[in-house]
C-alpha cells in the first residue's frame, strides 16, 4: 500500500472529503466529531473556558491550563496554538522531525549528565510516557504514574524490594527520576 507521502493526491483527497464532511455538518459538534475523528488534539467547543495555573513539575515559564471543571495539562505549543512548533504546518500533522528528535529540541537537556538511563528515554521513545497534546495528568502522562510504571514493572516483583515494602500511596516519581539519574536505580539526587 502507498504511503501519503508517496501519493500527495490522495491526501489532498482525504483532506478535500474531510473538509466537505465538516461543510455538510449542521451544528459545532458534529464539525467537532468528524474533525476529530482525523486530527488529534482538535479541541471541544464545549469545553468550559480554561484559566492558566503553575505547574510545580515544570520550571520557568510553562504552564497547565486548568478548565473549570477537569483539570488538564497542556503541552505549551498546543496551550500556545502554535502547531508549527512540532507540525510543518498549522494544517498538518506531519512532523517537522522524527522523535526524539523533535522532543529534544525543546527537552534535550531532560538527559544530559546522566550515568542511567530509563529505557523508554533511552531509545527515544517519548510517546511511550507522554502524550503530545493535552492530558489529565502532570507531566503529559497518559495515565496516573504509578499506573503507567506498572505497565512494564509487575508490581509484585517490585514489592519483594525492601524499600518497596511499604510505599502506601506514595508514587514512583517520589524516590525516582523517570528519565535517569546518576544513581542506579534512577534514583533522586535528594533521596538517602
Amino acid at each position: 500500500m502507498a504511503s501519503f507521502a508517496k501519493k500527495p493526491e490522495r491526501y489532498r483527497l482525504l483532506l478535500l472529503g474531510t473538509m466537505l464532511l465538516v461543510a455538510a455538518c449542521n451544528n459545532p459538534d458534529q464539525q467537532h466529531n468528524v474533525l476529530n475523528f482525523f486530527f488529534d488534539g482538535v479541541p471541544d467547543p464545549n469545553a468550559p473556558p480554561e484559566t492558566q495555573t503553575a505547574d510545580p513539575k515544570l520550571p520557568g515559564k510553562r504552564k497547565s491550563f486548568e478548565p473549570a471543571s477537569l483539570k488538564r495539562y497542556l503541552h505549551e505549543p498546543y496551550a500556545l496554538k502554535d502547531c508549527s512548533d512540532c507540525h510543518k504546518s498549522n494544517r498538518s500533522q506531519a512532523l517537522l522531525k522524527p522523535e526524539p528528535q523533535l522532543c529534544y529540541d525543546c527537552h534535550g537537556r531532560i538527559l544530559k549528565k546522566m550515568t542511567f538511563v530509563h529505557k523508554p528515554a533511552a531509545e527515544g521513545n517519548c510517546k511511550v510516557c507522554h502524550l503530545a497534546h493535552q492530558s489529565p495528568y502532570i507531566g503529559l502522562l497518559p495515565k496516573p504514574e504509578i499506573d503507567l510504571c506498572h505497565d512494564c514493572h509487575e508490581p509484585d516483583k517490585m514489592k519483594v524490594l525492601p524499600a518497596h515494602a511499604d510505599m502506601g500511596q506514595q508514587t514512583c516519581g517520589v524516590c525516582h527520576d523517570p528519565h535517569g539519574s546518576t544513581r542506579k536505580g534512577l534514583l533522586l539526587d535528594s533521596f538517602r
